[in-house]
């Protein structure tokens, strides 16, 4: 075949053209994860080309009626090259720049055209050279997520390892920050409800480790996503919720985050927000031998300041290989560790109350419940710890044939902390501390005035074990134009709060006005006083007050010592077989099904003992042989009183020796609040890929079926079954002691996908899916008790085995664009529709509804009502390759999330249009980038918007006022955050990173009841940190 004059002109063109700057870190793109699927194979060399960014020749002509095997996961050019071209009779050659000819077996005018020295030119997208069949396709690199990005069928965002790797952050849930659409949280509800456990996970003291430790997508909270890791789902070991825990992964080791946040037949359907796969490396990402070390040390500026350990390391080794002809099989292996230290500052609310009540003491008519409020108690506080994680990778890939390939994949995931937390409280409003005084004329209304106060040293200890592993075995084989992926997983996954313990010390007799009869502690016939600086609550003391904290070590021990134990773990595992049969038809491209069963066993305890085992009757903080240190502030520069820290170790050491642990439980004591459980889940799918011109349409449709079979304890009589006479004078057997429910669920799950790419550099998608998200095990089958009052009247609180999956109607619609001059835009709209929403309530039960048939009340969850959030996302890039010398290193990256969301929960103390939690109106990023030369800078900033983080459901206070509105919604205010990092290439095998995180010191959490009052309120400080890393690979 001759070749025109036009494609002798573009070669040369090309030549030119190559010698400039391509995308943003081209030099260090991350590798390439081929995923193409299987369609007519001139598109699919399009595709293959466009994510390598390996210039490719065909002749269009010669391509037709011939269908490309599917790629999936395979990270070598020629490996996903040849696994496109099998069964197809077409060859290839490699010139010696790189770029590739396809060409009929047995050509001779395809080899002499890849035996020329001309380069391939660079087309703006795929063209036709005139005169002839021939195709160019771009051969221009892309940066890879947005090459990713664009090749989806569906909305997706995606971060790549140097992505991960640019950013300071101390686990991947603080980088996932920074997509589009993507919240992080501190924490997660730890309010105890009802049932008054389980109040010690998560809350304000995990926040105050000061690193992300949960995330929401698109609106909707952890339990509402779908957590995979090299694409089988993570086990739930969270005790209260299906969140997983994601602040126990490191930011090192991992290949890519995709978050899909369409969901189309093959995934799971349990997905609202979103789908989060964590994809590890293997050996086929670069064949040969590699070897790569990675090291880094952390200082925490806050520890500095109180003059404990600030440093902390974290190093990694990886190790991969492929063997035997054409590198057919390998093997990658990786393990991490890290040590943090952290001190941070922390102030918690206390008791609060109105200011003005009516007759009822509740708000009088007209009045902002949140406007009303006082507070009259609050902790000044700090607490201090460290964090081990270590774990591992490994993978095993072989190329049996051209046609089949086996894998295996493993990963452990651990993270111990332990952490201890020290308050000095003040509290104004226990029961009795406050009073009524009436404000004259005929209103009834009554201002409530504080007139004693008591203070307390309380320290507690919130230790976790987190562990998140997964095993994975299967193939995927082609057979004709069917291609079968079975496989077999097993996750395990456990949230542990062991040996919890808490102690605390009361004020003694010093002040003249005080009460000193009690010997425990002192009451002080003073009324709370309070004033604000900066969003502190500052104590406002009497000198006899003053003079008390200055003598904190003379304060006498109250609670001497209580333990407490939780645990909280899920095994699953499961098989799941995909099949695709590629009809290769003008318009039909392929059909796709296939079925997964998954079984998963849970088991929850919590109990807690009190036996003053620590610290002996009547001694004091000073005397109790506790403390190994005392802080010369609470929070410097805000709470200037000495503060005592307890040692751990002593306080185990004393509860040991002292009996501690001997226990003689009751049968209610330890087996109140242990549930376990089975869940087993059986879906199917099928799927048809069809072309309409341009167009590429998905249309499938899932189905679902879960059986739930919990046991649990039913308290109230130790475990022994017996007859009450009721008032009427009837009898009424009741059970205690171990019983079981059911619940069973089956969901039809249709979606309908459509892509448009009228040319290389855009592409229009829009998708019409369904999803659902199972109840959380403690609502279906919570801790239950029964109780018979002296009256016969029957009291039962429990779980609701009859509550409905939360199910949603989802719309999306997206749009991406690249241009010629290194930009990138994408914009993605979206629409959900929920209904029988359930919120998180933590421990307790959401929507706590109570049932009266004749003398007897049941308590139990509900459903609340319908819900919807609808937002959008922008996302743009832009390097500056096009501008002369050193400026041509410049880039920019920005996005926005801008949403709005409401639910009916059904809770007749809240409105009927409430805020969803943990969905900030907005989010922002933006990053400035320099790479050039071997330098990378990046100075990024990330902003979330205020959102909910608990409902205003606080039930009765001390003084005896109803504290339940949606005017009391626990709001966390809006955070910016300023990160920089520092990168240079000593050589292309040696990195060296200095990165700093929360460059302006910003306060890392400040929350408050009510969205605009400032009166009760809880602060975080974590200060800032710095990093020097070194990378090496050979």
């Amino acid at each position: 075949m001759r070749l025109s004059k036009s494609f002798l002109l573009a070669t040369a063109m090309a030549a030119t053209l190559a010698q400039a700057p391509a995308v943003l870190a081209q030099t260090r793109a991350a590798p390439v994860v081929y995923d193409i699927p299987a369609q007519p194979l001139g598109e699919a060399l399009m595709r293959l080309a466009k994510q390598s960014g390996r210039d490719i020749l065909f002749d269009a002509g010669a391509m037709r009626s011939r269908v490309s095997r599917p790629v999936r996961g395979v990270r070598d050019f020629e490996s996903a090259l040849r696994t496109l071209l099998a069964d197809t009779a077409i060859g290839y050659d490699l010139r010696a720049d790189g770029a590739v000819v396809i060409r009929p077996a047995k050509s001779p005018a395809r080899r002499r055209v890849a035996a020329s020295s001309r380069r391939a030119p660079e087309a703006r997208s795929s063209e036709a050279v005139e005169g002839t069949d021939l195709i160019l396709v771009e051969g221009r690199r892309q940066e890879t997520p947005q090459a990713r990005e664009m090749a989806s069928n569906t909305t997706v965002n995606m971060l790549s390892a140097e992505e991960i790797a640019r950013r300071p952050d101390r686990n991947v849930t603080e980088t996932l920050a920074r997509l589009p659409g993507v919240n992080v949280m501190f924490s997660t509800v730890s309010q105890a409800g009802s049932q008054g456990n389980g109040s010690n996970y998560g809350g304000l003291d995990t926040a105050a480790r000061g690193e992300g430790q949960f995330v929401s997508i698109r609106g909707l909270s952890g339990e509402y996503n779908v957590n995979l890791i090299n694409g089988i789902d993570a086990a739930q070991g969270m005790p209260y919720s299906r969140e997983v825990q994601l602040s126990l992964l490191p930011p090192i080791g991992i290949d890519n985050i995709v978050i899909s946040k369409t969901s189309t037949a093959d995934m799971q359907g349990d997905a609202i927000g979103g789908t989060i796969d964590f994809r590890m490396p293997t050996a086929f990402q670069s064949p040969g031998g590699h070897v790569s070390l990675y090291s880094d040390v952390r200082y925490e500026q806050r520890a500095a300041d109180y003059g404990l350990k600030p440093w902390g390391y974290q190093g990694q080794l990886a190790i991969s290989k492929t063997f035997g002809a054409d590198d057919r099989f390998g093997v990658y292996l990786s393990g991490y560790y890290s040590l943090r230290h952290f001190a941070n500052s922390q102030q918690t609310n206390g008791q609060f109350e109105y200011k003005i009540v009516d007759a009822n003491k509740a708000v009088p008519a007209g009045v902002d419940p949140a406007d009303n409020l006082q507070l009259l108690g609050f902790g000044m506080q700090m607490t201090r710890g460290e964090t081990k994680r270590y774990g591992g990778v490994g993978s095993i890939d072989w190329n049996v044939s051209d046609a089949i390939h086996a894998f295996a994949r493993a990963t452990f995931a651990r993270a111990d902390t332990e952490q201890t937390i020290y308050q000095i409280g003040i509290q104004g409003g226990r029961s009795g501390f406050a009073t009524a005084v009436p404000l004259g004329g005929t209103s009834g209304l009554a201002r409530v005035v504080s007139n004693q106060q008591e203070l307390h040293y309380w320290s507690q200890s919130n230790p976790s074990r987190d562990t998140l592993g997964t095993a994975l075995l299967g193939f995927d084989a082609k057979i004709g134009r069917l291609t079968a992926t079975p496989q077999a997983y097993y996750s395990w996954g456990a949230n542990d709060f062991p040996n919890h313990f808490e102690v605390t010390f009361y004020n003694r007799g010093i002040s003249p006005t005080g009460d000193d009869t009690d010997t425990n502690y002192q009451v002080f016939k003073t009324g709370v006083g309070i004033g604000y600086r900066d969003g502190y609550p500052m104590p406002i003391f009497t000198p006899g007050i003053l003079t008390n904290v200055r003598n904190i070590a003379n304060w006498r021990a109250r609670n001497r010592g209580e333990v407490t134990d939780g645990k909280s773990n899920q095994h699953k595992h499961g098989f799941k077989l995909d099949l695709r049969y590629d009809a290769g038809t003008d318009w039909l491209e392929a059909i796709r099904f296939g079925a997964k069963y998954s079984d998963a066993q849970r088991f929850t305890s919590f109990r807690d003992i009190q036996t003053d085992a620590a610290v002996a009757a009547g001694a004091t903080l000073g005397n109790s042989g506790l403390v190994d240190t005392t802080l010369s502030s609470v929070i410097p520069g805000v709470y200037n009183y000495a503060l005592p820290l307890i040692s751990p170790d002593r306080f185990w050491a004393a509860y040991s020796a002292n009996g501690g642990f001997n226990v003689n439980w009751s049968p209610d004591d330890y087996n109140g609040n242990t549930v376990t459980g089975r869940e087993q889940v059986a879906s199917s799918y099928m799927a048809a890929d069809l072309r309409l011109g341009s167009v590429e349409v998905t249309a499938g449709i899932r189905y679902e079926h879960v059986d739930v079979h919990n046991r649990f304890w039913i308290s109230g009589n130790q475990g022994v079954d017996k007859t009450v006479k009721l008032s009427d004078g009837t009898t009424q057997s009741e059970h205690y002691g171990w019983s079981a429910s059911d619940s069973s669920f089956d969901e039809v799950l249709p979606s309908l996908t459509a892509a448009w790419r009228p040319n290389g550099r855009s592409a229009y998608r829009a998708a019409i899916w369904t999803s659902y998200t199972r109840p959380p095990f403690i609502q279906l089958a919570g801790n239950t008790s029964t109780s018979v009052d002296a009256d016969g009247n029957v009291s039962i609180s429990r779980g609701n085995p009859n509550l409905k999956p939360i199910e949603a109607l989802n719309f999306d619609a997206s749009g991406n664009w690249t241009t010629p001059f290194g930009s990138s835009l994408s914009v993605a709209g979206y629409y959900k529709h929920l209904r029988n929403f359930i919120y998180n309530a933590g421990a307790g039960f959401s929507r706590y509804d109570d049932a009266t048939g004749g003398r007897v009340t049941i308590s139990q969850p509900q459903n609340g009502g319908s819900g919807h959030v609808v937002g959008m996302e922008l996302n743009l890039r832009q390097n500056f390759a096009m501008l002369p010398g050193a400026f041509g290193g410049l880039a920019l990256a920005a996005n926005a999330t801008f949403q709005h969301s409401r639910v009916d929960l059904k809770v007749a103390a809240l409105d009927r249009d409430e805020h969803m939690q943990n969905a900030p109106r907005q989010l922002y990023n933006a990053s400035l980038i320099y790479d050039k030369y071997g330098f990378i800078a990046d100075l990024s900033y990330h902003y979330s918007s205020d959102y909910i983080a608990a409902y205003g459901l606080w039930g009765t206070s001390s003084f005896g006022s109803p504290m339940n509105s949606s005017a009391l919604d626990q709001w966390v205010h809006a955070r910016g955050q300023f990160d920089l990092s520092l990168a240079y290439s000593v050589t292309p095998q040696v990195q060296l990173r200095l990165a700093a995180q929360n460059l302006t010191n910003t306060r890392v959490y400040y929350d408050t009841i009510g969205r605009y009052s400032t009166v009760v309120p809880q602060n975080i400080d974590a200060g800032r940190s710095f990093l020097l890393s070194a990378r090496l690979g050979f």
